[in-house]
């Protein structure tokens, strides 16, 4: 199969066939901006993740507009939570629910997707059948451990996956401790060996 690339600095979401190595344009790239529409009539901002459903449709995080978005099997970008003049904390059907600044998206085994929104303090999901953000956890920027109604998280960027024979981690943190506590989450839950990590951007200081 192909592998999804976000490429954050150019806005585009690219794919690359491991065996015939070339690399294409699925959607964006025509620069920095919030518009909809096919192939390269799309524009994107820093593009951060991506993640793959069921029926084949590509979901992509864009921080930069506080938006959710797909792209189907035409290459069609739609938005389909969130947008420039709709950032906020808002739970609710699509028409009213609202992001801040989304990083990271994974699926769970029901089809929902997970949504961790770092300038919230947040990690919500997403019903992509019943069109319904929720969220799980909504903190102030401080930390509280105990049962999810009353939990409270900083800055939630990293995440990771736990297939059946191995684990991916999406984004190690800025530093060691960080990256140790990330370890330490996963090993809490499984014991499946550490196969993949993947960097979804970095800063001039640290990935």
């Amino acid at each position: 199969g192909q592998i999804l690339i976000a490429d954050e600095t150019s806005g585009s979401i690219r794919s690359f066939d491991p065996l015939t190595g070339v690399v294409d344009t699925i959607a964006g790239g025509g620069g920095f901006g919030h518009q909809d529409g096919v192939g390269a009539a799309a524009a994107f901002g820093e593009v951060q993740v991506v993640v793959v459903d069921d029926d084949g449709i590509i979901w992509v995080v864009d921080p930069s507009f506080c938006a959710l978005r797909t792209i189907d099997a035409d290459n069609r970008v739609r938005t389909v939570l969130g947008g420039p003049d709709r950032c906020g904390i808002v739970d609710g059907e699509a028409a009213v629910a609202k992001l801040q600044q989304v990083f990271s998206i994974d699926r769970l085994a029901d089809g929902r997707l997970v949504i961790t929104d770092a300038f919230s303090s947040r990690v919500a999901t997403w019903n992509p059948r019943g069109g319904l953000l929720t969220s799980v956890i909504v903190g102030d920027f401080d930390e509280v451990d105990g049962p999810l109604a009353t939990a409270h998280i900083r800055s939630p960027r990293e995440a990771f996956v736990v297939g059946t024979e191995a684990v991916a981690v999406i984004d190690a943190g800025g530093s060691r401790a960080v990256g140790e506590a990330v370890y330490l989450a996963i090993r809490a839950r499984t014991d499946l060996p550490l196969r993949a990590l993947v960097l979804t951007h970095m800063h001039p200081d640290h990935v």
